[in-house]
């Protein structure tokens, strides 16, 4: 009886420990972070760039620079900028909230990362 048991608990300890690593596996998680973008009018660029936490934590991706007109980024909203941000590894999954003016804009959101 006891070997079944110690197969049994061992079994259990296995899954577990499996399922564990998968859970908090953060190619899988998404990440939660604050949004900056700032608009330089002297060059004509863009700079803007994601930190938050995926998985307790900490996670940045840019800063990525671009060429915009002024009213151009007047026009732009979160969603704009985000899908700029992340390119190919990284989605928009949410924008949570934002606020901006003429010069910068900041918004919450919430970004997966693409799968392979």
């Amino acid at each position: 009886m006891s070997k079944y048991v110690v197969l049994v608990l061992s079994i259990i300890f296995i899954l577990t420990a499996a399922f564990s690593a998968y859970a908090a596996d953060p190619s899988t998680s998404p990440i939660s972070g604050r949004l900056a973008a700032i608009y330089d009018n002297k060059t004509g660029t863009v700079t803007a760039m994601v930190s938050g936490y995926c998985e307790s934590q900490p996670v940045t991706i840019g800063p990525v620079t671009w060429a915009m007109t002024e009213q151009e980024f007047s026009n732009a909203d979160a969603e704009n900028i985000a899908q700029t941000i992340c390119g190919k590894d990284h989605s928009l999954r949410k924008v949570v909230k934002s606020s901006r003016n003429s010069r910068d804009m900041i918004a919450e959101v919430i970004i997966d990362r693409t799968k392979p």
